[in-house]
């Protein structure tokens, strides 16, 4: 799995810029491998990866993480890792089918205030997604929002607005 890290962050790149995601340019090839399978080595690359600001390698790379340790303590900070580099990219639908994907994972359903925690995340990225739409910014970084707009979001959430997807 390790070997075939560049050929995967590299279709993940191809996949997020044709949705119109910003996605940081790839460092060579021999910077894109993590050391090995191991739990501890996939989350140290992974964060290497954001901290080079490349969002998209540390996507790719914490989805394999979810896939091989999906039974693993690690997965609930896996899975807002996920969220918050999606949401970091304006990727909102990816977001919110992770998080429902998220939920129905055996370590994660065992746990009734994490999925608790997951599906009020999914219902506010709902609800944001909508705004965004409505306004014509349906990609915009979560970090490039604007006040007002976070305010109608939580209006809307205090409204009881669940968006469907």
């Amino acid at each position: 799995v390790v070997a075939a890290m560049p050929e995967i962050i590299e279709e993940q790149a191809e996949s997020s810029i044709e949705q119109e995601v910003l996605v940081t340019p790839l460092a060579e090839p021999e910077e894109l491998q993590p050391s090995s399978d191991s739990l501890d080595d996939l989350l140290e690359f992974a964060f290497s990866q954001r901290t080079q600001n490349n969002s998209n390698g540390a996507w790719v790379t914490f989805r394999l993480i979810r896939s091989l340790y999906e039974d693993s303590q690690a997965l609930p900070m896996v899975v807002a890792e996920i969220i918050s580099t999606l949401q970091s990219q304006g990727n909102y639908n990816e977001a919110i089918a992770e998080l429902a994907a998220a939920v129905r994972l055996p370590s994660i359903r065992q746990d009734a205030r994490l999925v608790q925690t997951f599906e009020q995340k999914q219902t506010y990225l709902q609800v944001l997604s909508a705004i965004l739409d409505e306004r014509g910014s349906p990609f915009l970084p979560f970090e490039q929002i604007p006040a007002e707009w976070q305010e109608d979001i939580e209006q809307g959430l205090l409204a009881g607005n669940r968006v469907q997807s």
